[in-house]
């Protein structure tokens, strides 16, 4: 290589640099730097054909055209002549747009890296090629800066390293901000028209018709399990962290047609978590997240689990409309919970066991750890109180959806 650049800069610097001295280095140095950037146009051009043909990521025209290559090898050999001239500091700048621009243009960062080599070990060749190699002082006297000037090179490598990294992470910030906007029109978290959501479908990959599934936990959980024990099973997922909610979009094209979420994820998971029906139509997104929502709301308060949307339809319905369920329930069973604590939770938990055996006092009284005529003798003071008979279906249903509300909502006594 040095074969074909010592001719060159002997041609274009033909006055050889003669060091008789070696407190002449430094100017000598400064002298022959000096006349090399009067033909910094001729050198570069030659320069960005080697880059070019050593890296052929550089080289390809579509990622960096060869005109960008010459005119980056122009800048920055030109700010190191005068470097070296002492007629400026060093050039930092330039390098920094260098590595945010070939970050930006998606050239990898080693293939940068090799070229900004390529490019010292040409300056230094060019230096090198306009001295008399028999003058010994002076080649002496310039292998004297070889410490300082392939030092500039580390500082050249870590500006560049650096100003690429953080374009890099500014991209990443960006389309994560893309991708974020695109999943909260879907999920109708922000207003979007149907063609929106389309477009926003489209933008992540996911096609307009297809099965879908939307799962909302409790803002607690982290995405980071989830997501990975979906995407070992090949589910593709996008969430979307809220202040009390994390929402997930997942595509269950990799399913079967009889299966989804909930037979796939865990089933001793320790956090809430609620699932939408499978739906098929992508710009449905928001009405399943919202009846995920629903399907949350309706595991009781101090249990954990997965719940799909309907499969409790009376919690379901109670949970679609907390406020109104709230009141009602209150209206039912409010006298029982004006109680006395101890009074009112020995009520509450006969009367749960109580549902729960499907009005088998005996299996209650077992569960309560009681006879079964004190069973009877709490649901007969619970009939007292709130004016409703056990032995008629229609109050046992309003019992139960209270008791329900309970298990949602915690419901305590009204100040009233």
């Amino acid at each position: 290589m040095r074969g074909t650049v010592a001719p060159l800069a002997r041609t274009l610097v033909p006055r050889v640099i003669t060091v008789t001295r070696r407190g002449a280095v430094c100017s000598a140095l400064a002298d022959l730097a000096r006349r090399l950037l009067a033909h910094n146009d001729e050198l570069a051009a030659e320069l960005a054909r080697r880059v070019a043909q050593a890296e052929t990521d550089l080289a390809d025209g579509f990622v960096v055209p060869f005109e960008d290559l010459e005119a980056a090898c122009t800048t920055l050999q030109a700010g190191l002549y005068r470097y070296l001239a002492g007629l400026a500091p060093l050039d930092l700048p330039s390098v920094t747009a260098l590595g945010r621009r070939r970050a930006e243009q998606g050239v990898p960062l080693p293939a940068v890296l090799h070229g900004l080599r390529i490019g010292f070990q040409y300056v230094w060749e060019s230096l090198a090629g306009a001295v008399d190699p028999e003058d010994r002082d002076a080649v002496g006297g310039l292998l004297g800066q070889v410490t300082d000037f392939w030092t500039v090179l580390d500082d050249f490598s870590t500006e560049l390293r650096r100003a690429y990294n953080e374009a890099v992470a500014a991209r990443v910030r960006i389309v994560e901000a893309e991708r974020d906007a695109h999943v909260e029109a879907l999920l109708g978290l922000t207003a979007a028209e149907p063609s929106r959501q389309s477009a926003g479908a489209e933008a992540l990959g996911l096609a307009r018709h297809g099965r879908y599934q939307v799962g909302v936990l409790d803002a607690s959980a982290s995405a980071a399990p989830w997501q990975a024990h979906l995407s070992a099973r090949r589910i593709q997922t996008f969430w979307h962290a809220g202040e009390d909610r994390l929402v997930c979009l997942a595509s269950l094209s990799s399913l079967r047609a009889d299966r989804d979420l909930l037979e796939v994820l865990p089933g001793d998971a320790s956090v809430r978590m609620g699932l939408s029906p499978v739906f098929g139509d992508i710009t449905a997104a928001g009405t399943a997240r919202h009846r995920a929502t629903i399907a949350l709301r309706s595991i009781p308060t101090a249990r954990t689990g997965i719940r799909r949307y309907g499969d409790d339809p009376l919690a379901t319905l109670l949970a679609s409309a907390p406020e109104t369920a709230v009141e009602l329930a209150d209206r039912i069973i409010g006298p029982l919970l004006q109680l006395p604590e101890i009074e009112r939770t020995l009520l509450l938990e006969t009367l749960q066991a109580w549902i729960a055996a499907g009005g088998a006092t005996g299996e209650a009284a077992r569960t309560v750890y009681c006879h079964r005529n004190t069973v009877r003798y709490r649901l007969r003071r619970i009939e007292e109180l709130i004016g409703c008979r056990v032995a008629e279906p229609r109050h046992v249903t309003l019992l139960c959806m209270a008791m329900e509300v309970i298990a949602q909502y915690g419901l305590r006594p009204s100040p009233s």
